[in-house]
């Protein structure tokens, strides 16, 4: 049933372990020839396919029948046969397991190029809170300077005002010094003056 169920799904590699343990369970069952015959099947079928796994599974199977029906220069012939195949099984492997390492080194490579874009990344964003912190302080800088221009810019305008000021209260001064020492004088003429005429 599992055999028509594989032929129908098209279920190449299912088909032949299922061949492969056809054979064995009629090996156990006493019946060599049959289980020969579904061995040397899935042998067939397998290497038709180019099933490695499943053509090594087949040959243990042909090999024990082989050994079991007496067929000893058969079986060794199996048996180099088996160790061509193990070889491929070991080179299959071999190259998977290269192919797997060179897909690891791949993303660790991958890996390296997103983290060098973080750290990248990372740098021209420090860059920019730098360059945003130099232009900040330069501001306040330029504002301080502004705002102490401006205060200077008060401060000298107010001291000119005040400067003006005194100048002018200065002159005021001297001009009632003067006109309150020509009084005096005018006073002291009148007294020199009254003196005189007593």
């Amino acid at each position: 049933k599992a055999l028509e169920v594989a032929e129908t799904e098209v279920m190449i590699d299912s088909k032949a372990t299922i061949l492969s343990l056809m054979a064995k369970v009629h090996r156990h069952t006493g019946d060599y020839p049959k289980a020969q015959g579904y061995a040397q099947l899935s042998f067939e079928f397998s290497l038709n396919n180019d099933l490695i796994y499943e053509t090594k599974e087949a040959l243990d199977e042909l090999i024990i029948n082989t050994e079991i029906l007496g067929q000893y220069k058969k079986a060794f012939e199996l048996q180099k046969r088996q160790i061509r195949v193990d070889k491929e099984i070991y080179d299959l492997e071999k190259v998977q397991k290269v192919e797997l390492l060179e897909g690891q080194l791949a993303l660790v490579e991958k890996d390296k190029e997103v983290a060098l874009t973080q750290a990248k990344l990372g740098e021209e964003k420090l860059e920019n809170e730098v360059q945003k912190s130099r232009v900040a302080w330069l501001v306040g800088i330029v504002f301080s300077v502004a705002v102490l221009l401006i205060f200077s810019l008060i401060l000298y305008r107010r001291t000119k005002v005040l400067n003006t000021e005194i100048k002018r209260q200065k002159s005021e001064v001297e001009h009632r010094e003067m006109r309150l020492e020509q009084a005096l004088k005018s006073v002291n003429d009148s007294i020199s003056y009254s003196k005189l005429i007593q």
